[in-house]
């Protein structure tokens, strides 16, 4: 995706270059006769994942681990360019030579390692699925019953159990050990 697309052109442009299938994918028809309409989406959905997702969250995991932010939209090097251009327009921030000449460096240094729209929602992305996966893994999962659990589980030597009244074989008398101790 070309950067600043979204400000420029077809609307719906985006959103076919969504759920178009990349050139690494075998072009799948839509429907075929011998084809359940629900393994459609699913293959659709694998290749977005593998050729899409992954590698833009990965990349955008390294440029987090460089520049050590929390990951927001407003990081984004397309937010961060309509803002400059918004504050050019309306006199707010220095031009590029000016900021150059004030400041000794390039203004394009606050891009570096910034993360794209793409990358960011790539990153969000993976996380939100990994984690509704765990939830269906989770729920999936056969309930352990407590009582099989008890059955594994070791009283600790040092417990000494005693009946209500505090006789009985081996009890002790509390009101005795609580006099032992004073």
């Amino acid at each position: 995706m070309t950067p600043m697309l979204w400000m420029t052109g077809n609307a719906l442009d985006l959103y076919k270059e969504l759920y178009e299938l990349p050139q690494t994918a075998a072009k799948r028809q839509k429907r075929q006769l011998h084809e359940n309409p629900y393994d459609v989406f699913p293959a659709a959905w694998q290749a977005y994942w593998e050729d899409t997702v992954l590698p833009n969250a990965l990349k955008a995991d390294a440029k987090l681990s460089v520049r050590m932010e929390w990951p927001t939209i407003w990081e984004c090097k397309e937010v961060f360019e309509m803002l400059k251009s918004k504050s050019l327009e309306q006199g707010l921030i220095q031009t590029d030579e000016g900021y150059e000449a004030h400041m000794g460096v390039h203004p394009a240094y606050k891009l570096a390692n910034r993360l794209t729209m793409q990358e960011y929602v790539c990153y969000l992305t993976r996380k939100v699925v990994r984690h509704l996966d765990a939830h269906g893994r989770a729920k999936a999962a056969p309930k352990t019953k407590s009582y099989a659990m008890d059955a594994n589980t070791v009283e600790y030597p040092g417990i000494i159990r005693t009946s209500v009244g505090g006789t009985g074989n081996g009890d002790f008398d509390a009101s005795q050990t609580l006099n032992s101790m004073t």
